[in-house]
């Protein structure tokens, strides 16, 4: 059977032209079936909008009115149509509400995974594979060089321990990484008060309304800080850690896959923890699914390519076509 013909890569995201509509539209969009709400997947202003109904809540807190003009919350595991195409959400792994999305039109089947991950992590739903054989796995290869990703607990107790009595300031992203690594803290470091940036707390909310509560927390008060008997621990978006160059007194991490950009002479660590799939199970997730063919795209897809063609399964990277009328 040929690759399906009625999904393509444009300049504003991967269109389907037997639905109308975007899957994660860079820019806003009259149509859009959405992975998960980190804003380069999920862009404010969009017209319709399906997600899960924690995306949904997650885009409100962060968009307000301008999330969507008519949004359409569709559960994991539920089959729904738009326009010609019938979707299925299965949980990605990634954040709270995150998706791979099943695309279905005249006896063929896409997956896009959107962002993913198999780890488990217990501030979002569970990593769910979906369907054996799709004729078409549009796969994310953002570490597609990068082999293996830290174990969460064991990287933050080397931070602890490396930070001793000072307390810390940790730079995270503000939805779905503060969160898991808040709940880590808690796990590991029960004694400390986390105290959160602004930015976070209202995710923090959509979480604990959901059913995964990634901890107590609370807005960060110098007088107070100072008063605690044990060290505290402060996360903060990572453009505040600039702010901080100058200061002796927290020990400072940067919390990101990416543990090259967090080699900067104000920070003391880098804190490995990603909530992407390394490159070895992006290799596992694709040899589960069997697709009989892959697209990779948003990142490196070179060494993917290179094990998927040596396994027998035609691989290449997702390119640039017309974009819709």
């Amino acid at each position: 059977m040929p690759t399906p013909d009625w999904i393509r890569l444009t300049e504003n995201g991967f269109y389907c032209d037997a639905g109308d509509f975007f899957l994660d539209p860079h820019r806003p969009a009259r149509r859009g079936v959405i992975s998960h709400a980190h804003g380069d997947h999920y862009p404010r202003s969009m017209g319709e909008v399906w997600c899960t109904p924690a995306t949904l809540a997650l885009a409100r807190s962060r968009y307000g009115k301008h999330a969507a003009r008519t949004a359409y919350a569709r559960p994991f595991g539920t089959e729904f149509s738009v326009g010609e195409v019938t979707v299925k959400f299965f949980s990605a792994g990634h954040i709270l509400g995150s998706a791979q999305i099943l695309l279905t039109y005249r006896h063929q089947k896409v997956l896009y995974t959107g962002d993913f991950s198999l780890r488990p992590n217990p501030t979002c739903e569970p990593f769910a594979y979906g369907p054996n054989g799709v004729d078409l796995l549009i796969c994310e290869s953002t570490f597609g060089e990068k082999p293996h990703h830290g174990a969460p607990r064991a990287e933050l107790q080397r931070v602890l321990e490396k930070a001793g009595p000072r307390p810390l300031l940790i730079g995270a992203y503000p939805l779905g990484k503060a969160q898991h690594l808040h709940h880590l803290l808690e796990a590991l470091a029960p004694e400390r008060t986390v105290f959160l940036h602004h930015e976070m707390m209202k995710f923090h909310k959509i979480y604990r309304a959901h059913g995964m509560d990634p901890g107590s927390g609370e807005a960060f008060r110098r007088v107070i800080a100072k008063r605690l008997p044990h060290p505290y621990a402060y996360l903060v978006p990572p453009r505040v850690l600039t702010g901080y160059d100058r200061d002796f007194q927290h020990y400072k991490v940067f919390a990101t896959g990416w543990t090259a950009s967090a080699d900067r002479p104000y920070l003391d660590d880098a804190l490995d923890l990603s909530d992407h799939a390394d490159a070895t199970d992006i290799l596992a997730y694709v040899a589960a699914i069997q697709p009989r063919a892959v697209w990779f795209w948003h990142g490196y897809p070179g060494p993917l390519i290179a094990a998927c063609t040596e396994r027998g399964i035609p691989a290449i990277e997702a390119s640039i076509a017309a974009p819709p009328p």
